[in-house]
């Protein structure tokens, strides 16, 4: 169970630490799954986002995922997490896919 975001608001991408591992980690406490072992195409695909759910970005050569919870995407931008609406989350990118 997740109690709190701020925990993960401190995170940092890391040489070995990205947008998969800070969404691993959060789907981990909301569901108890290993985000790690699953495909993402092994996912129910969603017409839109539900809470909790794992959001994919898209666009040209590059992917970009976060988790959808309590109305926000939890996401490592570039340099931190952060916690923000879903059009801001997502500027830049082409297309977000909607997982559970």
């Amino acid at each position: 169970m997740l109690d709190s975001i701020d925990a993960y608001l401190v995170r940092r991408r890391r040489k070995n630490y990205d947008c998969r591992d800070l969404s691993a980690e959060v789907w981990r406490a909301l569901t108890g799954e290993e985000l790690l072992d699953r495909d993402i195409k092994t996912m129910q695909r969603l017409d839109a986002p539900v809470d909790p759910c794992i959001v994919l970005f898209r666009r040209r050569g590059e992917n970009h995922m976060g988790v959808f919870v309590r109305g926000k995407v939890l996401h490592l931008a570039e340099m931190s997490a952060r916690f923000e609406r879903l059009d801001i989350a997502g500027l830049g990118f082409v297309e977000a896919r909607f997982y559970r």
